[in-house]
């Protein structure tokens, strides 16, 4: 549904833009309801900066001359990349003409009004300073600095999934104030001390819930109250233009007392705004959705065009890895004397054995946990299912063979020692077979290995594996190994790239309806992420494989 939206900016100095404009019914809402707090969610592609942060930046210069206001965003590169270049087109479409109407990072004409609040040490170098007076500063949230000293009437916020919302309450939402002479002269603004927040859902739903529930602070009725007021506004307001002086001035105590009444209203109120791609079809046409539709995975269009809620977190249940960060490429990184460190996975469909050593890599200065080797078998059959006893041996048969593998592998390593990871999955009694850990060990051993047990017990839960592993992989504890990947282990990367997640309960799990799909190669399903999971807690959260110092050189024990 389009909604025709005229435009009469309240300019006195210079000359005034009148535009008539096609406005989606969601901006429109937006347009009409004006809360106090506003929050667009929204799809790619709809407008959230020329139709909503634009227009509400207008609204907000003009209602309130000589004000100061903020703009938001998570640096000063990815304002003026991402939010700026945007913003300026908009206004050149609505009739503001850079240099006329504003001027952007420079100081402005002499002759130009400035804002009741000034300008911090005279600087514009992240400034936008309207004609009027009315100021904007950029707002740099990697920066915290810059939001130092600055007293805002209001402010937009942009891409706000990537925000901390107790980041915003603690260093940002305070500057929101005014002096008493500037309170006095705005407080009955609807607009004073608004929020204007703008983001696409892609994220993880564990970080953008504190966004999800602002509907709740939706109140329906307020909402149909205030759209009901503001239509009959808009109907007052075109009548007024038509009738004679007589009339309009008992019209204009009409008007007057509505607008009181809706700015009452307003100030205590919050909105949420969610614009899909469905809703902006009138201007980018079907055939600009068809062709996002053939070429974004289908759970990923669902969320940037048709803006549905996400279910994964940013896709992957490990969002943090990076394969230029954390993986290498090197055909030296195997210490012939230092021990291995392994651990399996108990499946009837692979048996995956990422093989580690800690150290320094080649050129490194750190010691790391380093995965330099992905051993797995997998069975032949083609059945989809099993016998208890079958399954069993189906088991039993990779797990040998994987083990074997690694021993044919490295029957020449110089240190025959390993330290083998395994956890409760691995200890279950079976009739007429050996425990899981037991076999694996046997076969080490008969292939002359020294094996180190590393009996981790009760695995942790998905959600505190996938939090702890967000730590390690962002590297934000120093005192803790890094986690290092050769692209030799390309199963494994796979694996960890490809393994989605799903939130139950308001945490973060492990989305494992890939293992029981028919004709997927199970060595890139999440198998391997399994045992990548395993050896990190082991190592880097247990830290039951220690590291000594020995004749001044790092080892392990």
């Amino acid at each position: 549904m389009m909604m025709v939206f005229t435009k009469q900016s309240n300019i006195n100095e210079v000359e005034q833009p009148i535009i008539e404009m096609v406005l989606p019914k969601p901006h429109y809402m937006i347009r009409l309801i004006r809360a106090v707090v506003t929050f667009i969610l929204a799809g790619r592609g709809t407008f959230k900066t020329t139709k909503g942060i634009a227009l509400y930046v207008i609204d907000m210069v003009y209602q309130m001359p000589r004000s100061t206001g903020v703009g938001v965003g998570l640096s000063f590169e990815h304002l003026g990349d991402n939010t700026i270049p945007p913003l300026l087109e908009a206004l050149e479409e609505n009739g503001f003409k850079q240099g006329y109407h504003y001027v952007i990072g420079k100081k402005p004409p002499a002759h130009w009004k400035r804002p009741y609040g000034g300008v911090l040490n005279d600087k514009y170098d992240h400034v936008m300073s309207w004609h009027n007076g009315t100021c904007i500063y950029l707002v740099s949230l990697v920066k915290k600095a810059s939001a130092n000293g600055i007293s805002a009437q209001w402010g937009f916020f942009d891409e706000v999934k990537f925000m901390d919302e107790k980041v915003l309450v603690d260093e940002i939402f305070p500057i929101f104030r005014a002096s008493k002479k500037v309170k006095e002269l705005f407080q009955d603004c609807a607009g004073y001390l608004s929020k204007f927040f703008t983001t696409d859902k892609l994220a993880d739903p564990v970080k953008i819930k504190w966004l999800l529930n602002k509907r709740k602070l939706v109140r329906p009725e307020l909402v149909d109250v205030v759209v009901t007021l503001a239509l009959h506004l808009e109907d007052l307001k075109k009548q007024y233009e038509k009738i004679g002086e007589n009339k309009r001035q008992v019209m204009r105590r009409e008007i007057y007392d509505i607008e009181q009444r809706l700015t009452k209203l307003r100030k205590n109120m919050v909105y949420v705004g969610e614009i899909s791609a469905y809703d902006v079809l009138y201007t980018h046409g079907p055939e600009w959705l068809k062709d996002k539709r053939r070429n974004t995975k289908k759970h990923e269009f669902a969320v940037i065009y048709e803006n549905k809620d996400p279910n994964t977190p940013g896709e992957s249940f490990y969002p943090d890895f990076d394969v230029l960060k954390h993986c290498y490429n090197s055909d030296d990184d195997i210490d012939n004397n230092k021990p291995f460190i392994i651990a399996a996975d108990y499946q009837h469909s692979i048996a995956p054995i990422p093989v580690c050593q800690v150290g320094k890599l080649p050129g490194q200065e750190r010691v790391s946990l380093n995965y330099v080797d992905n051993i797995f078998a997998m069975h032949d059959y083609e059945q989809e299912s099993f016998t208890e006893q079958e399954l069993l041996q189906v088991v039993l048969g990779g797990l040998q063979e994987a083990t074997q593998h690694f021993c044919d592998r490295y029957r020449n390593h110089a240190n025959k020692k390993v330290y083998y990871i395994y956890d409760q999955t691995a200890t279950g009694r079976r009739v007429n077979a050996d425990q899981y850990f037991v076999m694996v060990k046997r076969i080490l051993r008969k292939n002359g290995w020294k094996v180190i047990d590393v009996y981790t017990a009760e695995a942790p839960e998905h959600y505190m594996k996938h939090q702890d592993t967000r730590e390690w992989l962002t590297e934000k504890n120093e005192s803790t190994m890094p986690i290092r990947i050769n692209n030799r282990c390309s199963k494994l990367i796979i694996s960890i790239t490809g393994t989605a997640a799903i939130t139950k309960n308001s945490k973060t799990q492990k989305l494992k309806t890939d293992e029981k799909e028919l004709g997927l190669d199970q060595s890139e399903t999440t198998h391997f992420s399994d045992t990548f999971d395993m050896i990190n807690h082991a190592v880097l959260k247990l830290k039951m494989v220690k590291i000594i110092n020995s004749s001044g050189k790092l080892a392990m024990r």
